[in-house]
């Protein structure tokens, strides 16, 4: 069983108390249906002054954008989570976006992302990962148990699983019934990693973003590294299409996930190297 997580006070603010009530469900969306939008320049002096540590700010930027967690929301909606649930979960990434906020990292045209672009990132996350968590709760505890068992069956005898399950009886439906709950499983581990690992992609290319030159001189930089450097460090930061994790990079080079991470740091390394002695400037 997953045990549940303590949340701190202001967490458990934005979580709502409008736990499994459609009618507390409509009192929230009509109490927050009449907040506005935030202009850009109001993001940006919200931004700045929540790096000051004014919480005024963040309670601000956060009350404004509480319509977006819920249109996120409805799109994971019929997933197993109850709606208010996923709502509850999305709130919390939006409190990681505000406090992860730096206006500082620029898009190619030299201005900063909206706030409602980079908070939907981390939306995101949170619903999937309560989302991810709830799915192996599907999966009694007898079956779990068991498949453990059949799992150490086949290391210790050389065995395929359906072949160490044939082995101890399990057969016809039963056996259609425990693959396809190894199958969940593995689906909603890879998911977790998946997600995690998104996660630090996002504070890899925060770092990214920081570097005391411009982005078009960054892909310069990029281009000098070895072919091999090259192409990790432009599938894992999106140069040329969207950004991949390391399992489809490694896929992509035929080496493992392990692999391409290390190609990636050692090519980020060099990169950080060559930016320094050029600019004068030591980069963080």
């Amino acid at each position: 069983m997953i045990a549940p997580r303590d949340y701190t006070p202001k967490e458990k603010h934005y979580r709502g108390n409008f736990r499994n009530s459609d009618l507390g469900l409509r009192t929230y969306l009509s109490q927050i249906a009449e907040t506005r939008l935030l202009t850009p320049e109001e993001e940006i002096s919200l931004a700045r002054r929540i790096k000051t540590g004014d919480l005024g700010a963040r309670d601000e930027m956060i009350r404004c954008n509480l319509k977006l967690v819920v249109s996120i929301a409805k799109r994971y909606y019929n997933r197993g989570v109850p709606l208010l649930d996923l709502i509850e979960e999305g709130n919390l990434g939006l409190i990681r976006a505000a406090e992860k906020y730096d206006i500082n990292v620029l898009k190619s045209d030299g201005n900063p992302h909206r706030f409602g672009t980079y908070a939907g990132w981390w939306i995101n996350q949170t619903i999937k990962r309560v989302i991810y968590k709830r799915g192996i709760l599907k999966i009694p505890l007898y079956m779990q148990e068991r498949i453990s068992s059949v799992y150490k069956l086949a290391s210790e005898r050389g065995l395929s699983f359906p072949e160490a399950c044939k082995r101890i009886g399990i057969k016809g439906s039963k056996l259609e019934d425990m693959l396809q709950a190894v199958r969940l499983m593995k689906r909603r581990r890879y998911s977790e990693e998946t997600a995690e690992e998104e996660s630090s992609m996002q504070e890899e290319q925060e770092d990214f973003g920081k570097y005391p030159v411009k982005p078009e001189e960054v892909e310069r930089y990029v281009r000098r590294l070895d072919s091999r450097k090259r192409e990790v460090v432009c599938l894992r930061f999106g140069f040329d299409e969207e950004p991949k994790i390391f399992k489809e990079i490694g896929d992509s080079l035929g080496v493992t996930s392990e692999r391409a991470r290390q190609i990636m740091v050692k090519g980020v390394n060099e990169l950080r190297k060559m930016i320094e002695e050029d600019v004068g400037v030591e980069v963080a």
